[in-house]
């Protein structure tokens, strides 16, 4: 799920805590990081820790203001694009 505060122009996003499951919603620092990663895709991104109130494990997520999806490998699309350019 994917909404934007009005007022603040942040993106909200959903997700499940790593360790238990339950429902965690992270918020982007600012409205020009909208880009949210399991890891991290480039030297642009923030790194935020999101505790579960559930289980008080700390997930780690990232925000991008550079690319807009990273592929199922882990590769960014930069990265990709460098792998790709070798054919």
């Amino acid at each position: 799920m994917e909404t934007k505060k009005e007022d603040e122009m942040m993106v909200e996003k959903e997700f499940g805590c790593d360790n238990c499951g339950r429902k965690l919603i992270a918020i982007s620092p600012d409205d020009s990081y909208t880009n949210f990663f399991m890891k991290t895709c480039c030297g642009e991104s923030i790194e935020r820790k999101i505790e579960c109130d559930n289980c008080d494990f700390r997930n780690v997520r990232y925000w991008c203001i550079r690319h807009s999806f990273v592929v199922s490998a882990g590769l960014s699309k930069d990265d990709l694009d460098r792998e790709l350019s070798d054919y």
